[in-house]
């Protein structure tokens, strides 16, 4: 019995071990933030086109920055006058031209500072008030005795941007951000209003900035990682000329690789740095802002290109005869049945659907016979009801439809410019995590140009930085000129894909009527994913045998040693017990002699006669 219980408790110690190693090494690998995806208001940028991504659960003060971020940036309007942009751009901002975000500047003399000398209602009225002070006059900083800053009436610069994301009680400068923060060697360091982070991007979080003291400072806006809680994408929001930008950095990405971004870090003397009072800020909702959709987002994105909120999307495509598509995607507090289509009036077909996203993607092909503008209309249906998704015209291709396009850099090669020409190329990447896509150009259309649009694979069409260079018309003077947009830069990494694959870039360019004209068709394929182990480079599914062989190899050897160690001690506890029983026997018989002798003598003092007659009888035996 006593066998079967120490049996027992040894199995019991080792399975405690064991539960002890499995916490350990799934610890090494569950890093990971939460999987909840915790959106900030519907918007594209929400719509999580990564496999996989994970990101950290957000406090309420760093969601709130985030919103406070997304009020200025987001906030659209339509020049009612042209007027310049910041003194150092070429472009100005045109009469009639849809822009997003309040405009860079620094009107420290004259002008007025959006967020802090004029709230985010008195510029929206601004805006729509062609008699305003942002048509009729300029913001000014007389820099020195000779040079004057100029840039639109109400305006801001990157740290007012900032000050106003977390809700600081003033508007700081990057100088002031950068004598405010404190390092952890320095005293108060625990108390500072900022607090230094460090150089390395893998340090970052959602709500830290990076700052450049006298010179410039960005919000980090998104941290995307992977199931092994390594960072693959990171999302930066910044107030520059000649307007707020929303840059994505890393797999995906729409503006360069992570590694662009720690170069960026290192050379620039950039400095990641935290606010501590992050969890203070607050976020008000504004009628001239409405962040959170109240019903849906609609997507056509075949074959015209447009988004619209709790609205349909529009616009008008030019193609040849023949079939073509029509795609998109729908986002609906709802859950959606089906979308259907109807041409001209015509009845209601089913489109294929299918989740993506946290979306619903559809797709349908049609024929078009070239002969005469069609309208088409495109539905959602809902348990509660119908509503209309897009709403837009398929006409005849015109004759003098024309396109040039021009890549002043595709992954370091030059396509001078070609008109009506779709620029392929193929690129090879030994592994993924290696991968790197860059691209910047021009490209003029018969039509105005108003933005353009990247997508991997079949995956959705995402947005490229968009800018203006006037030089380029003035060498093409017979195409439709739009002096707000004609260039464009971005880039990428691919490590989110699966290595040993091939796949597509597509880069393409969006009119003013929502049109869409192909520019790019770019084909990649991946290597092995390799990683470095004992100093040398093996597969990735080999690294990982390897590290599960050393676990298994780390456990069994650590359950060993507890073995051994508790027979050890088992033999030593009954080695013990043995002489301690040892002892207590030779007590106990010392004690049981020492009585029977003291019972003899007690018997002996007690009984005389007995005594002499013996010796008596001795005596008699002697004489005999």
């Amino acid at each position: 019995m006593k066998k079967n219980k120490t049996t027992q408790k040894i199995l019991k110690f080792i399975l405690l071990v064991g539960m002890i190693l499995v916490l350990i090494s799934g610890c090494a690998d569950s890093k990971a933030a939460s999987k909840d995806i915790d959106t900030y208001g519907v918007s594209f940028s929400d719509i999580d086109t990564l496999n996989g991504a994970v990101r950290k659960e957000l406090s309420e003060g760093v969601k709130n920055s985030v919103l406070r971020a997304r009020q200025m940036f987001e906030f659209r309007w339509t020049a009612l006058s042209t007027i310049d942009a910041y003194y150092t751009e070429s472009m100005d901002f045109v009469e009639g031209v849809e822009y997003q975000s309040v405009p860079y500047g620094q009107p420290v003399h004259t002008g007025s500072y959006v967020g802090f000398s004029s709230t985010m209602e008195e510029y929206a009225q601004a805006v729509n008030d062609a008699e305003s002070k942002m048509y009729t006059e300029q913001g000014t900083y007389e820099y020195s005795e000779t040079a004057t800053k100029y840039s639109p009436f109400f305006s801001n610069d990157c740290s007012a941007y900032l000050s106003y994301i977390w809700d600081l009680p003033g508007r700081y400068t990057t100088s002031m951000f950068a004598e405010k923060t404190l390092r952890k060697t320095d005293t108060g360091y625990s108390d500072a209003m900022f607090q230094y982070v460090g150089t390395d991007i893998n340090d970052i979080e959602v709500g830290y900035a990076l700052n450049k003291g006298g010179s410039h400072i960005i919000f980090v806006y998104d941290v995307v990682y992977n199931e092994d809680s390594e960072i693959i994408q990171i999302s930066t929001i910044e107030q520059t000329p000649p307007y707020i930008r929303l840059r994505v950095w890393g797999d995906g990405g729409n503006y360069g690789t992570l590694k662009d971004l720690q170069n960026m870090i290192d050379s620039s003397g950039y400095e990641i740095i935290r606010y501590t009072g992050i969890d203070k800020v607050t976020y008000k909702e504004n009628p001239y802002v409405p962040l959170k959709v109240n019903k849906c987002v609609n997507n056509i994105s075949l074959p015209i290109s447009d988004t619209a909120y709790d609205e349909a999307a529009s616009g008008e495509a030019f193609i040849d005869n023949g079939k073509y598509a029509i795609e998109g995607w729908t986002y609906n507090e709802k859950e959606i049945e089906k979308v259907q289509y109807s041409i001209d009036g015509g009845s209601w077909k089913d489109a294929a659907i299918e989740a993506y996203a946290g979306v619903t993607r559809f797709s349908a092909e049609e024929s078009f016979d070239g002969k005469a503008s069609l309208k088409i209309c495109v539905k959602g249906v809902t348990s509660e009801g119908e509503y209309i998704i897009g709403d837009f015209t398929v006409s005849p291709m015109p004759k003098d439809y024309k396109y040039s396009v021009c890549f002043g850099d595709l992954c370091g090669e030059m396509y001078r410019p070609q008109q009506d020409i779709l620029v392929e190329t193929e690129l090879s990447f030994d592994k993924p995590s290696e991968s790197k896509i860059s691209f910047s150009g021009w490209s003029m259309c018969s039509e105005k140009v108003i933005s353009f649009e990247y997508k991997i694979d079949d995956g959705l069409w995402n947005y490229i930085e968009t800018d203006f260079d006037g030089e380029i018309y003035k060498n093409f003077s017979d195409y439709t000129e739009c002096n707000a947009y004609n260039t464009f830069k971005g880039g990428m990494s691919l490590g989110n894909l699966a290595e040993k694959t091939s796949g597509k870039l597509y880069i393409r360019c969006v009119t003013e009527t929502n049109d869409v004209y192909d520019i790019a068709e770019i084909s990649f394929s991946l290597g092995e994913e390799t990683k470095a182990i004992f100093g040398q480079e093996v597969s990735s599914d080999t690294y990982d045998l390897i590290i599960i062989g050393i676990y298994a190899l780390g456990a069994i050897i650590v359950l060993v040693v507890a073995f051994v160690i508790v027979r050890i001690i088992l033999k030593k506890k009954k080695k013990a017990k043995l002489n301690d029983k040892a002892e207590n026997d030779n007590e106990a018989e010392n004690e049981t002699a020492e009585e029977s002798e003291a019972s003899r003598d007690i018997n002996d003092d007690d009984n005389p006669d007995v005594t002499d007659a013996s010796a008596e009888k001795e005596q008699l035996d002697e004489n005999k």
